[in-house]
């Protein structure tokens, strides 16, 4: 994260302005998120330290933002879903039955409930 974190804030820079506070909601003790197109069910029984989503609010001059942190290693597939899905992008008929289709939309609704829940 230190090493992307001066792109990520030069390239919101833009929409926020000058970026005045970054909050996130784990710690380095944390587990890092597997997000995977596992079942909800099966996802539900796997035990976790710290949040189920990594989290960033960033506060600007101009405006503020709250950003999912997508794990290195979530599968490409998955990761360009997610991606796609939260942007508001279209997505393929062909794709939109699909388990990665699925799992985006249960981990984006995850963690928008888990940022309106975060008092970060």
């Amino acid at each position: 994260m230190v090493r992307e974190l001066p792109d990520l804030i030069d390239a919101l820079h833009p929409a926020l302005g000058e970026v005045l506070d970054i909050r996130i909601n784990w710690s380095a003790a944390s587990v890092t998120p597997v997000l995977s197109t596992m079942p909800a069910i099966l996802a539900a029984k796997i035990r976790r330290t710290g949040p189920a989503h990594r989290l960033m609010s960033l506060a600007g001059s101009i405006a503020g933002t709250r950003l999912l942190v997508v794990p290195a290693a979530t599968p490409a597939v998955l990761a360009n879903m997610l991606l796609r899905q939260a942007a508001g992008r279209h997505v393929h008929d062909l794709e939109s039955g699909t388990s990665t289709y699925e799992a985006a939309e249960r981990i984006i609704a995850a963690a928008r409930a888990e940022s309106v829940a975060w008092s970060g």
